[in-house]
């Protein structure tokens, strides 16, 4: 989960920032656990197996306290008209050269490329042209 948290602040600072900023004790146990500058601090520190595990306890009311966060900004935003959404959505990657098996076969023969050149025993390279199937 920590590590999680590093990422996904990693990702987007421009975003997390006012948050960092507002409440930074709510990411003192990420970034503690989450860093290799954090691991270094610990191992200073050493801390008691008692110490993690209450660390690790708290990391569920920082998990609640983050979610209300954002959940407060979304509000907000669909307020203000907002389009809900974290990443925007891609088109699929289409391959346009692609011969489908049902397609006319590129040779002009008329047939299905599946009962030509793009069938079994058929030669996608018959005709000089390279067919992707």
């Amino acid at each position: 989960m920590v590590l999680g948290y590093y990422i996904g602040i990693a990702a987007d600072m421009a975003a997390w920032t006012p948050l960092l900023v507002a409440r930074p004790k709510l990411f003192s146990t990420i970034l503690l656990y989450g860093t290799d500058d954090g691991w270094e601090t610990l191992k200073k520190k050493s801390p008691s197996d008692a110490e993690h595990e209450a660390a690790a306890d708290s990391l569920t009311e920082t998990a609640q306290q983050i979610h209300a966060f954002w959940l407060e900004q979304r509000r907000q935003g669909l307020n203000r008209g907002d389009v809900p959404g974290i990443m925007p959505s891609r088109e699929p990657i289409r391959n346009p050269g692609k011969v489908g098996r049902n397609d006319p076969c590129p040779c002009g023969s008329g047939k299905k490329f599946k009962h030509c050149h793009g069938g079994p025993g058929g030669d996608a390279t018959a005709t000089g042209k390279q067919w992707v199937h």
